[in-house]
């Protein structure tokens, strides 16, 4: 048994206990410690394994950044990532925290691997890209066998910025599109301006270009993504999201997008793309899909709120497509005026055929007058059908045209179900013999003197409405018969010297 030792009054530790000592302060921090201290999880099967091997298998940004407070990330963010390229993918953790991140970090990717980078909230792990532009995440692929393709995924961390013009948060490039994994996933994500100010000082809010683009990323999925940019700053080429090539079976839902040009835009060869349950506000446009020549492309917009400035849904060279239970907004927080025309859907192209505009609702910011105002523009194409809709203006403040078929459409179909108040226009027609309508039957009782007038509810409702009469009270033995007839009412010739009680119906095509 050691014994304490005494120099000058002072206690000295006995040489075994300075041996520990040694081993705890210098061997530990190496890789020798964790490889000799084994677990075993204390469950029915369970194998034993070392703490090191454990702990791999999920790597934090602080292992490459220690635990000193660093002022720039960039150089552990790279190291990390390349770690998990270089054992062929797995998790990287972002811990509570805000990380400064001062240069762009692109990494190329020549495997099948899955690289995941999740954080513990997108409020509480943040990597803040403040410090310039041209900066984010970007990954390459170079595989080009047949779905031998990575995969990415972000979830429950934030990206902001306070430059202007940063560059694009996340961008994925994948050589081509021969995968049928699901290629990307987003789920709690934050892209934005740095709302809080704080990481610098308060100089600016200032956005990114580009919130998230995907280049032949087959088979994604983007969940509850909060973008938010600056409208007032923005490029004509700011996107919330940007798809292109191949991007196809692309889903985004339950997410909001704020404040970009074009909110969602998808184009090449971008086939089969799901936006449901999203709001898109105060963007010029919130979904364009703008499809070449050649491709299958379907576009569905379901149960969302787009309040937009210049168009809601634009579609060029869409197909099958249906736009349906939707919210269009004309808003007014991006301009003072004079306004930009505003349409809610429109469709262009002349290989544009077989979609549906299907119970939505448009209306626009009340203090939004003077303007033309479009709810639906049938501008190109064939086969089209607006049913179930709602479309509403103001008492002086209308919306110009309900449903617009234009003279390069054929077989378009304006369903007698589609509501119209406030509407200065409700369908505007160019070339009727190409263009099938349901027709609308509304009946009534009028009593009235030889050559009075009848007028229809909501006079102007009708082109060319055929009338029918039937005689009713004491007078039902005389002849009458319709004349005059205008698409606001007619007038009323019979013989019987005095007033009339008739029932009369009216049939014809909306206006």
């Amino acid at each position: 048994m050691a014994t304490t030792e005494f120099v000058n009054g002072t206690v000295i530790e006995p040489d075994w206990l300075n041996g520990i000592n040694d081993f705890v302060y210098d061997d530990l921090p190496g890789t020798s410690g964790s490889t000799l201290v084994g677990r075993r999880l204390s469950a029915t099967g369970a194998a034993t394994r070392t703490v090191g091997k454990k702990q791999d298998e999920v790597v934090s940004l602080l292992d490459f950044a220690g635990d000193v407070a660093l002022t720039d990330y960039a150089s552990a963010l790279s190291a990390a990532l390349d770690h998990l390229i270089s054992i062929g993918g797995g998790t990287l953790l972002i811990p509570v925290g805000v990380y400064r991140v001062k240069s762009r970090i692109s990494k190329t990717i020549t495997a099948q691997q899955h690289i995941r980078i999740v954080g513990q909230g997108r409020y509480l792990s943040t990597l803040d890209f403040s410090d310039g532009v041209s900066l984010g995440l970007q990954f390459t692929s170079t595989t080009a066998g047949i779905n031998q393709k990575p995969c990415f995924e972000f979830r429950d961390f934030g990206m902001i910025t306070s430059a202007d013009n940063c560059g694009t948060a996340i961008d994925v490039s994948i050589a081509d599109a021969n995968n049928i994994d699901a290629s990307f996933t987003v789920g709690d994500l934050l892209i934005s301006q740095n709302v809080d100010r704080a990481s610098d000082g308060g100089i600016g809010f200032g956005y990114w270009s580009k919130g998230i683009r995907l280049n032949n990323c087959r088979n994604s999925e983007i969940r509850n993504l909060f973008f938010f940019g600056e409208i007032n700053k923005v490029p004509t080429t700011s996107h919330g999201i940007d798809l292109v090539g191949e991007t196809t079976a692309c889903v985004i839902t339950d997410s909001l997008f704020m404040e970009a040009t074009t909110l969602i835009q998808a184009s090449g060869t971008c086939e089969g793309l799901y936006i449901h349950a999203s709001d898109m506000l105060y963007g010029r446009y919130g979904v364009h899909h703008n499809i070449l020549v050649g491709a299958e492309p379907q576009l569905t917009v379901t149960d969302s709120s787009i309040n937009c400035a210049n168009v809601g849904v634009w579609m060029q060279g869409s197909q099958q497509s249906v736009v349906a239970n939707c919210l269009f907004y004309a808003a007014a927080e991006l301009d003072a005026g004079p306004w930009p025309e505003w349409t809610g859907v429109l469709i262009q192209g002349v290989n544009s055929r077989f979609n549906k505009v299907l119970g939505c609702t448009f209306s626009k910011n009340s203090s939004r007058t003077g303007d033309v105002t479009n709810a639906i523009d049938f501008n190109q194409g064939r086969q089209y059908t607006a049913s179930g809709n709602h479309i509403f203006g103001f008492a002086g403040n209308t919306i110009t045209n309900g449903v617009q078929i234009r003279a390069g459409v054929t077989d378009a179909l304006v369903d007698s179900d589609n509501i119209f108040e406030q509407v200065t226009n409700k369908v505007g027609n160019v070339g009727t013999a190409r263009c099938q309508r349901n027709q609308v039957t509304i009946s009534g009782k009028s009593t009235t003197a030889t050559g009075g007038g009848v007028v229809f509810p909501g006079g102007g409702f009708f082109a060319a409405p055929v009338v029918q009469l039937t005689h009713e009270g004491v007078n039902t033995a005389v002849n009458a018969t319709p004349s005059a007839v205008t698409t606001a009412g007619f007038t009323i010739n019979h013989n019987g010297g005095g007033a009339i009680t008739i029932g009369w119906t009216a049939t014809g095509d909306l206006t």
